[in-house]
């Protein structure tokens, strides 16, 4: 007989799967933080259709000019797409689906509709597992963590008190000052960006997820998102 605590872990685990499969497979919203400050939301398409389209090379972002010319193959993007097919071939005959249609988001589906009369909570665990693993790396490929400096902020921690820090720019080799305070933000499953830690390029601390409040009430800081990447 399933217990009352059974029943909402399996109802839980059920909406785990049902919002992983709908971040790989469903058009999303993305936010976009921008160089002024702001946040604006853009449709975007699915991270698979996006994964599919780093692999072909097709010039970056959707939506953006491709290129003409050839270029190198995106390997880690090839890696995890094949990980990807692969791993929705067998999830679709583990679940003991019948696949119809190429591709891994037919068998991803399939999966997940065989799922939804599943009562064996260890196995969709691992199904929920493997989703959100996919998730996670397909965005963390596709969009690095967005760094965003702390100008005219001293670093608090003892024996430091840098504001400012000199560091080699990857994108011209030019050597350029920069503030030394840094904010690490990340896409959440809402798909909005979030605080995720601070960090101080001089002396190399670091302040978690769970100590940014902290930070934010001694310096003063306005730290955007940082009330969702606290909750998290």
């Amino acid at each position: 007989m399933t217990t009352t605590a059974e029943l909402r872990m399996l109802l839980k685990v059920r909406d785990d799967i049902r919002f992983a499969l709908a971040d790989l497979c469903d058009p999303l919203k993305r936010s976009v933080w921008r160089e002024d400050g702001t946040l604006t939301r853009h449709h975007a398409v699915s991270l698979l259709k996006q994964l599919r389209e780093e692999v072909a090379g097709g010039g970056g972002r959707p939506g953006g000019p491709r290129r003409s010319a050839p270029i190198p193959i995106a390997v880690d993007a090839l890696d995890l797409w094949g990980a990807v097919v692969e791993g929705a071939r067998v999830m679709a005959k583990t679940m003991e689906t019948q696949l119809e249609q190429p591709g891994p988001e037919h068998a991803i589906r399939q999966a997940v509709a065989a799922a939804s009369a599943s009562t064996d909570l260890e196995a969709l665990w691992g199904m929920r597992n493997t989703l959100e693993t996919w998730v996670k790396q397909i965005r963390a490929l596709l969009y690095p963590s967005k760094r965003v400096p702390l100008w005219g902020k001293a670093c608090p921690a003892e024996a430091c008190g840098e504001s400012t820090v000199w560091r080699r720019d990857e994108t011209d080799g030019e050597t350029k000052r920069t503030a030394a305070l840094e904010i690490g933000m990340d896409e959440n499953q809402s798909g909005t960006l979030a605080a995720t830690e601070a960090r101080c390029l001089a002396c190399g601390e670091v302040w978690p997820r769970d100590r940014l409040l902290e930070l934010a009430e001694a310096m003063g800081l306005a730290i955007p998102g940082l009330e969702e990447g606290a909750a998290a």
